[in-house]
C-alpha cells in the first residue's frame, strides 16, 4: 500500500486561515502539485545540469557554478523557495532511509515540504513520519556532536549548555563561555564537521507562543531549529540572526 504524509497536508489546512489573519505576506498555501525544477533558484535562469548540487537526499540544479556556492551557504533557504514556487527537487535516493534496502519502487515516502524521503515499505514510512529530521540528517550525511565546538577535542557527556535552543557539549566547562560569547563562529565550525547539535527548544521561536511540529525544520550552521509551521519557516529563512536571539 502507498503511504502518504497525511500530517503534514492536514497541518498547512489547518494553518491557513490563523496565519493569513497575522501576516498576508506569509501565508502562502501549498501548490496543489510541485513540477520538477526547470529554473535555477538563485538566478531564476535555465538550469545546466552539469552544475547541481546534492542536498538531504536531493539533487538541485543551477545555471552555473557561482549558483551553486550561494545555494550551499544556507540550503534549506533555497528550498524552501522551491516549495513555494511549486518545485520539487530530484531525489537521488537509492535505498531506503530506515533499512538500507534497495529501493525496489518508489510507492512508499514521506513529504517534508518539496523534500520527498522514499522508504522500502509503509512501516519504514511511519518510522520516518515521527522524525523527519533524524533521517534527513542521515541522509545528509550528519552526524550527532562527538567534538568540542571551541577545542575541537573529545566532549564530556557530562558538561553541557543550552545555546540558542541546541544542546551543546564540550570538553570541559571553560568551553561554555566561549561558546555562548561567539555562538555563530563555533556552530560554523561543527557545521564544516557535518555535526549537527541536538535541538531541546520545544517552542517556535517565531510565533513563541506555538509549539513545534516534527515536520517543519531547517539546518541553518549546525543548528536544527524547528518551527510550528510553513509560514514561520519562511520568517525565519528571511532572517535567521533575529529569531535565533529568541531562543
Amino acid at each position: 500500500m502507498k503511504f502518504r504524509h497525511l500530517l503534514l497536508l492536514t497541518s498547512l489546512s489547518l494553518l491557513a486561515a490563523p496565519l493569513a489573519a497575522q501576516d498576508a505576506t506569509v501565508a502562502e498555501s501549498a501548490p496543489k502539485k510541485l513540477l520538477a525544477q526547470t529554473a535555477c533558484p538563485i538566478s531564476g535562469g535555465a538550469i545546466d545540469k552539469q552544475h547541481f548540487a546534492d542536498y538531504e537526499g536531493q539533487r538541485v540544479y543551477f545555471c552555473c557554478p557561482k549558483c551553486v556556492k550561494g545555494f550551499e551557504q544556507f540550503p534549506d533557504k533555497h528550498l524552501y523557495g522551491m516549495y513555494v514556487a511549486g518545485i520539487r527537487p530530484e531525489s537521488t535516493q537509492s535505498k531506503c532511509v530506515v533499512s538500507g534496502e534497495p529501493l525496489e519502487t518508489k510507492e512508499n515516502f514521506v513529504d517534508v515540504l518539496n523534500k520527498r524521503i522514499y522508504t522500502c515499505c509503509g512501516n519504514c514510512a511511519k518510522k520516518v513520519a515521527k522524525d523527519p529530521a533524524k533521517y534527513l540528517d542521515q541522509l545528509e550525511g550528519r552526524k550527532a556532536q562527538k567534538v568540542c565546538p571551541v577545542m575541537g577535542e573529545a566532549v564530556d557527556p557530562e558538561v553541557s549548555s543550552v545555546v540558542q535552543g541546541q544542546k551543546v557539549y564540550y570538553c570541559c566547562e571553560g568551553c561554555d563561555a566561549k561558546m555562548k560569547a561567539d555562538p555563530g563562529k563555533y556552530f560554523a565550525t561543527l557545521a564544516a564537521k557535518k555535526m549537527v547539535t541536538e535541538s531541546v527548544h520545544t517552542m517556535c521561536p517565531v510565533m513563541q507562543a506555538e509549539k513545534v511540529s516534527p515536520e517543519y525544520s531547517v539546518v541553518y550552521e549546525g543548528r536544527r531549529v524547528r518551527f510550528c509551521c510553513d509560514g514561520c519557516v519562511k520568517r525565519f529563512v528571511k532572517d535567521p540572526q533575529k529569531y535565533l536571539a529568541r531562543l
